[in-house]
């Protein structure tokens, strides 16, 4: 758990410095929206296999024998949790679920491709603010799909009509890899909403 909420804490950190820095341009709701997606779908998806031993959910569960008054001592972690449990060892167990997560959690480096490339993008974000690097002439070839952004767009990342900053290349490239994860961490919520209904 501590993993995750350090990882959490440093992309939701980056994620409102960006909404800070980008709020001319009006996207200060995209990262907020964003962080609030990745905290609410990795805490559900935690908590979707809560590890403990699996019991059938009208088992009843004995009181502990403590000294202490009742309304001090919390009550024990499965009765806390039992409606929660889904049988799994781990959140990235995901054996029979949707096949974005099974891509996602199976694949051989998938999460690391994509949790390096969601990171990357947010960075690369936060240097284009700062610094954009030289211009890069673009191939001829993708020139029509940069032109056909909307103006505000292209503004914001310095697409002169024949190339772009380089660091805004980077946020491109990475771009899609990003909006991949954010899919993912929909479908992941949705999953685990279901599971915790």
């Amino acid at each position: 758990v501590l993993d995750m909420v350090t990882d959490r804490f440093c992309t939701m950190a980056l994620l409102m410095i960006l909404s800070h820095l980008y709020k001319g341009q009006h996207l200060y709701m995209l990262f907020v929206v964003l962080a609030i997606l990745d905290v609410v779908s990795h805490w559900c998806a935690l908590y979707r296999y809560v590890p403990h031993r699996p019991r059938p959910r009208d088992a009843e569960i004995p009181e502990p024998k403590s000294s202490e008054p009742s309304l001090l001592r919390s009550p024990p972690l499965p009765q806390l949790c039992r409606t929660l449990y889904i049988g799994a060892a781990s959140h990235k167990d995901v054996s029979g679920r949707h096949w974005l997560l099974r891509f996602y959690y199976g694949f051989p480096y998938a999460l690391l491709v994509l949790c390096v490339t969601n990171e990357a993008c947010l960075l690369l974000m936060y240097l284009a603010h700062h610094y954009a690097g030289p211009l890069v002439v673009l191939p001829a070839a993708v020139l029509p799909a940069f032109a056909a952004l909307p103006a505000a767009v292209q503004t914001l990342i310095g697409f002169t009509g024949t190339g772009l900053p380089l660091v805004w290349l980077g946020v491109v490239v990475n771009f899609h890899f990003m909006a991949l994860k954010q899919i993912i961490s929909v479908v992941q919520l949705h999953e685990a909403m279901d599971d915790i209904a």
